[in-house]
């Protein structure tokens, strides 16, 4: 595949539409392959993203996650899926805002990647030249760098942004590329220059880094050497993809040659999946955040759980609300172009609406479970660990496959669209009548309302029966639960009164306040734990939570005479 940032160079030969020669089989086998190596470090920088002690490399993560994304959902899947090539083609070509936010954003960043590259070299030899200042110095001036980083790659991709953009049909699907509107405005040329800079200011500050390490004691030199030696093969990552981009600018004859579209792209991979595996296999430190493991010590973490099954169940209902749900209803300008989209291409309908209520479905289930959790803390305080923790594969398991039992009718039937307000909003007409998705939502959140219901009481009647010491340790946890489920029963409530009273259910104050209930779960149930939770405000908003201790010691003094 090409590198779609040169777009100057020679292409090679390329049909005027979707070329249906290629399998389709053996197409997706090689997105599904490079894809594969490319998710893991996807989920690595997005790990990476929350961790403080790499300020600067934070930067990196950023750039480095979304070229991921950005190959694997966008440039090599449209090359590499050619049953796509026609609509998707179409897609963009009847719809170019896409291409005009693609485009300028891949350019923008790979000029960003280059000026990263110079301040984490920088810092290194920063780190090892001036040991007392090094923090304070980076500490001021880490605004500075940052605006600069963000505002810099503007002044090479310029061009991008007011050109016009393309399709260009390669293998058997396409990628996207811009017509130079200014022509002596190349961004390969300007690219090539701001790498050049990198790779000599990289070159030079690791020369400096290590000549002055040598001559250091042993103590300081061992407490740089780990992310010293992190950077320079991080820098080696970037001056591969730097050289091969710097041999089809210069070497006419290679840059036209089919060997350097199919190369390219695996250069930047050695770049973009190779930094954060480097990071990871030489800084224990980040091993520790990333895979929550304690390195060196048997001690047992008190840092709270980051991901959890109802963190990821209420973000992605929030995404769907925010980008889709709500979008398409309060923005009336797009109901004429995103109806006849989602008309046009009924695959997204076909995702999104069973998508939509499993996720519905999976939340009282969760709901279940966690007021389970809080209960058995009280009721069995000593086996409450350890059943858990023999149980969780299975409870897992059942949250995901469970809703399936709820949600088959919106799979296999139709997906329609309902125009209301200004816009409209995704449903179904009921393939089998009977088995209506409301009904089945008002069963599932009954039962869990029942369970809340009466593990609370259950939890709050032993907890007032407990020693005050472990009371204590468990109250915070069991009084955020109990709000949890009021934020829980309220949404349900309004659910069920939809589904049993059929005046309310056909009221168009049902349809407004409907979504706004939701919210108070989706929004409120993390801040309902950021608020009762000491541990998880400092993990999520990098705050040391430091407790004060009150000294009950009693100084006793002898006087001789």
């Amino acid at each position: 595949m090409t590198d779609p940032l040169n777009s100057t160079m020679a292409l090679p030969p390329v049909t005027p539409a979707c070329d249906p020669i290629y399998s389709y089989f053996w197409e997706n086998v090689k997105y599904l392959l490079q894809a594969g190596y490319m998710i893991p470090p996807a989920l690595l920088y997005s790990r990476i993203l929350q961790h403080q002690f790499f300020v600067i490399y934070s930067m990196d993560s950023v750039v480095g996650l979304l070229l991921l994304l950005l190959d694997i959902f966008i440039t090599r899947f449209f090359v590499y899926v050619p049953q796509l090539c026609t609509p998707a083609s179409q897609f963009f070509q009847s719809h170019p805002s896409f291409m005009n936010i693609y485009y300028p954003l891949l350019s923008y960043l790979h000029c960003a990647q280059p000026l990263i590259q110079i301040f984490l070299s920088l810092n290194r030899m920063s780190s090892v030249v001036w040991p007392v200042d090094h923090n304070k110095v980076w500490k001021r001036n880490l605004p500075f760098i940052f605006f600069f980083i963000l505002l810099t790659p503007f002044l090479f991709i310029w061009n991008t942004i007011i050109s016009q953009k393309v399709v260009v049909y390669y293998f058997g699907g396409f990628f996207m590329i811009g017509l130079k509107a200014v022509e002596w405005a190349d961004i390969s040329l300007f690219l090539f220059s701001v790498r050049s800079v990198a790779v000599m200011i990289t070159v030079t500050s690791t020369v400096i880094m290590f000549l002055r390490m040598s001559k250091m004691k042993k103590r300081l030199k061992s407490s740089e050497r780990i992310l010293c030696l992190a950077c320079v093969i991080h820098s080696i990552c970037f001056m591969i993809p730097s050289f091969f981009e710097a041999l089809a600018l210069f070497n006419e004859e290679y840059g036209k040659s089919w060997i350097n579209f199919l190369i390219q792209p695996f250069a930047w991979d050695v770049l973009n999946v190779g930094s954060p595996l480097i990071m990871i296999f030489v800084s224990g430190q980040l091993r520790n955040h990333v895979f929550d493991v304690s390195i060196g010590c048997l001690k047992k973490k008190k840092d709270p759980r980051r991901v959890t099954v109802q963190t990821l169940t209420g973000l992605v209902l929030l995404l769907l609300d925010i980008f889709i749900t709500r979008l398409f209803v309060y923005f009336p300008q797009l109901c004429v172009s995103g109806s006849e989209f989602f008309l046009s291409y009924p695959i997204f309908m076909a995702i999104y609406y069973p998508l939509l209520n499993y996720l519905h479905c999976a939340q009282p289930l969760i709901q279940i479970f966690l007021t389970l959790n809080r209960m058995s803390s009280v009721v069995w305080p000593v086996d409450h660990n350890k059943l858990w923790k023999k149980n969780l594969p299975f409870i897992f398991i059942f949250i995901l496959l469970v809703p399936f039992l709820f949600i088959w009718n919106t799979i296999i039937s139709q997906k329609i669209l309902i125009y209301y307000f200004g816009g409209f909003y995704i449903n179904c007409l009921k393939l089998v009548p009977w088995a209506s998705m409301s009904l089945f939502t008002m069963i599932i959140r009954s039962v869990a309302v029942g369970i809340t219901v009466v593990s609370t009481v259950i939890t709050f009647w032993k907890m007032s029966n407990m020693k005050n010491r472990l009371k204590k340790s468990e109250r915070t946890l069991c009084f955020a639960c109990a709000a949890n489920s009021v934020c829980f029963i309220i949404p349900a409530g309004f659910e069920a009164m939809k589904v049993l009273n059929s005046f309310w259910s056909t009221y168009w104050l049902a349809y407004l306040l409907q979504p706004f209930a939701w919210d108070v779960l989706n929004v409120g149930s993390p801040l309902v734990m950021i608020f009762v939770s000491d541990q998880l405000r400092g993990h999520v908003f990098g705050i040391d939570i430091k407790k004060k201790t009150r000294s009950n010691s009693i100084v006793v003094s002898s006087v001789t005479n």
